[in-house]
């Protein structure tokens, strides 16, 4: 069955962005995210990207914990040994991957001025649940018991009504 397109958003962020102030996962299962302004508007080469984890967030987590709480993500990162992987910000340059996996805007510094401030396009696919390469806190018992009680929810309830 093919992977429907169910949300697609812009971001436009200001010219500054302290690290891992936007660090979450998302409620659908793939993630397509590219950059607009030219490569000129980033002032350090070495921020503006994205960082992606080797970390799913857990489906039983409630949406406002995996899309925000980044204290509590933070510390399934310590307890899961946590690597990321890096890409950094080109023009037209896209990052695809899985949504489970926690991500976000690597720091920021980037031109004055509106015309110059960061922005992507996000696309995301499929629904989370549908998933079949999510990986279940099942492989990891000793995290299993501690992280499987943050809800019995895992999307925000105004995406579960309207679905097809």
């Amino acid at each position: 069955m093919p992977t429907l397109l169910r949300q697609i958003w812009g971001f436009k962020n200001s010219t500054d962005l302290p690290p891992d102030a936007n660090l979450h996962a998302d409620f659908l299962a793939v993630n397509v995210n590219f950059w607009l302004p030219p490569d000129d508007c980033d002032l350090d080469p070495d921020t503006g990207g994205m960082k992606v984890s080797h970390v799913d967030a857990p489906q039983a987590w409630e949406f406002h914990t995996y899309d925000g709480r980044t204290d509590i993500i933070k510390a399934f990162f310590h307890e899961n040994r946590a690597r990321e992987t890096y890409t950094p910000y080109r023009q037209n340059c896209c990052v695809l991957f899985n949504s489970d996996l926690f991500h976000g805007t690597h720091e920021v510094h980037f031109k004055p001025g509106f015309e110059h401030h960061i922005m992507n396009v996000t696309m995301l696919y499929g629904h989370r649940q549908d998933d079949e390469l999510h990986r279940t806190l099942a492989s990891r018992p000793d995290l299993a018991a501690r992280w499987q009680s943050q809800s019995s929810a895992w999307r925000s309830l105004s995406f579960s009504r309207h679905r097809q």
